[in-house]
């Protein structure tokens, strides 16, 4: 009726400790792949949002180009400068024409705009990003 316990084997403790190494490996490397997944997606999400801020400041800039030109149609150049950025102003042209080129740069992302500017009456008929 009862049959007595199968004695262990020699290796029974060898295999004990190579399976809990085994899904130790298995675990530490899940661990660390998601932590350089979660990692990489960080740097992505930084990276996409310095280059919105420094499209803001571009944009920002445009706006105070042109309300300088159309107070003053000799404008053609200026640096503003933020806290947290800079962006350089190149007007070119002349007669009814104005071409705007504005360099915004923040903690080395940059943004480019182009504008193409008509004096009389003035308005905006170009912005290139």
């Amino acid at each position: 009726m009862f049959r007595p316990l199968a004695r262990p084997s020699e290796n029974s403790g060898f295999v004990m400790i190579l399976v809990i190494v085994l899904i130790g490996a298995i675990v530490s490397v899940v661990v660390i792949k998601t932590a350089l997944f979660s990692l990489s997606h960080l740097q992505t999400a930084v990276i996409v949002e310095g280059g919105e801020h420094a499209k803001e400041l571009a944009h920002g800039c445009a706006a105070e180009a042109l309300i300088h030109l159309a107070k003053k149609s000799t404008f053609t150049t200026s640096t503003y400068d933020q806290a947290y950025g800079h962006c350089d102003v190149t007007v070119s042209g002349s007669g009814a024409t104005r071409t705007i080129l504005i360099n915004a740069n923040i903690n080395s992302f940059y943004h480019s705009l182009t504008l193409t500017v008509n004096m009389s009456p003035f308005s905006v008929t170009g912005w290139d990003n």
